[in-house]
């Protein structure tokens, strides 16, 4: 088998962590330390074989925040 790592666009964790919030529907405050990772990903492969496209953060987290919401 075939092993895909595959990300959208790189974003802070400050955003990962406000984008959350705003999924949950929470107010939080959130401090941000800009720390550049330089990680770089090429999906091409998961694209191409598997038709993969990556969506808006908030658009994903949405989803999940749906989803969990649904679970519970």
């Amino acid at each position: 088998g075939q092993a895909y790592n595959v990300c959208g666009t790189s974003h802070q964790v400050g955003d990962f962590l406000k984008a959350a919030a705003r999924a949950s529907g929470r107010r939080t405050a959130v401090l941000a330390l800009p720390l550049p990772l330089g990680i770089e990903v090429d999906n091409g492969r998961a694209e191409r074989d598997l038709g993969y496209q990556s969506r808006p953060l908030d658009e994903a987290l949405a989803e999940v925040a749906q989803d969990t919401a649904r679970t519970r």
